[in-house]
């Protein structure tokens, strides 16, 4: 069953005045709507959805990014910086 069938069975007022609709499609960014918000080209996006590293909806021939997948892949490739007794700062 799908998510949209689904709510039209529990939650049907939901689907009557399109706010499950409007809402999905919010949450839900093109490559170019992705890679604006990422600082990256649309050729990386897209890398990185075939790569599967960049949480993605297929959708027919769409790939579509939930906009918490940014976050989680954001997240995901933060690097912790080095301990301050790890750290020589007498160099500088």
């Amino acid at each position: 069953m799908g998510v949209l069938a689904y709510f039209a069975v529990f939650c049907p007022y939901a689907i009557e005045d399109n706010t499950l609709e409007q809402d999905m499609s919010q949450d839900l960014l093109s490559p170019k709507e992705a890679a604006a918000r990422m600082s990256l080209s649309v050729r990386r996006v897209r890398q990185l959805i075939a790569a599967h590293e960049l949480r993605h909806v297929r959708i027919f021939n769409r790939n579509l990014v939930p906009a918490e997948a940014i976050t989680e892949f954001f997240e995901r490739n933060t690097v912790a910086p080095k301990s301050e007794d790890s750290a020589d700062v007498s160099k500088y």
